[in-house]
């Protein structure tokens, strides 16, 4: 190879080693000229991107520290955006339940501040909390037949007639002393807890409602308004 290499150059034909992105980035020539650079993935570890393509010597690069190099969640700043060109509240919350818009469902951090405009700046604890409807089923019959109940005909429904909304599924599976008091537990999220009284008021919120309970056979499920926060420990 060394003496290929010779001849190539001597005849002046440009080569050079073929690696795969992952090679690239690991690359002595990536280290050498800084071609990446590590930033937070706001979670408590980092990921490495493609780094600025020049350097200025007037601007100083604290690798990740301004706020403009933190990459944003989904969804993150769409309320602020469309606060700014004008929409109101209820407009922008008539979006995200529609499934239109995006609303990030993880925790903003002082290093990326609401923007004075956005309605969600009234309280910074409401910037973090994620509303939602909690169920909990508890121990059923027969397991086997509430599970198969559950996965064919309840979340189908749930598809239907919740649309614009998520959902987030936890089958116990027991306590340190023993059995768990419930079986399942279901989380809904919305834009507001209003937002998920009001559609438990509509017919496809009822019907919704009658499936959880018709498929429940350990007894009535219990059923929690609710909001949630993230904490990076």
């Amino acid at each position: 190879m060394a003496s290929l290499d010779a001849q190539l150059d001597e005849a002046k034909v440009a080569t050079g080693r073929l690696r795969d992105i992952r090679g690239f980035a690991q690359s002595e020539f990536v280290r050498n000229w800084e071609a990446t650079r590590q930033v937070t993935d706001r979670s408590g570890g980092t990921f490495t991107i493609p780094g600025a393509p020049w350097h200025f010597s007037t601007v100083k690069d604290d690798g990740g520290g301004d706020s403009t190099q933190v990459p944003a969640w989904q969804g993150e700043h769409n309320a602020e955006i469309l606060a700014e060109l004008g929409y109101g509240d209820e407009q922008i919350e008539t979006l995200v339940a529609s499934g239109t818009l995006i609303q990030s469902s993880r925790s903003v951090t002082s290093r990326n501040p609401v923007h004075p405009r956005s309605p969600f700046h009234r309280h910074e604890r409401k910037v973090m909390s994620n509303a939602k409807l909690v169920v909990l089923y508890p121990q059923p019959t027969d397991p086997e037949t509430f599970e198969k109940a559950y996965a064919n005909e309840h979340i189908p429904l749930m598809h239907e007639k919740m649309k614009g909304m998520k959902a987030v599924i936890t089958k116990m599976s027991g306590t340190p002393t023993g059995p768990a008091p419930h079986f399942y537990m279901a989380e809904i999220y919305a834009p507001s807890v209003d937002a998920i009284k009001d559609f438990l008021n509509t017919p496809d919120g009822q019907e919704v409602a009658a499936n959880a309970a018709k498929i429940s056979t350990g007894g009535p499920p219990a059923v929690i308004f609710a909001e949630d926060d993230t904490y990076q420990l």
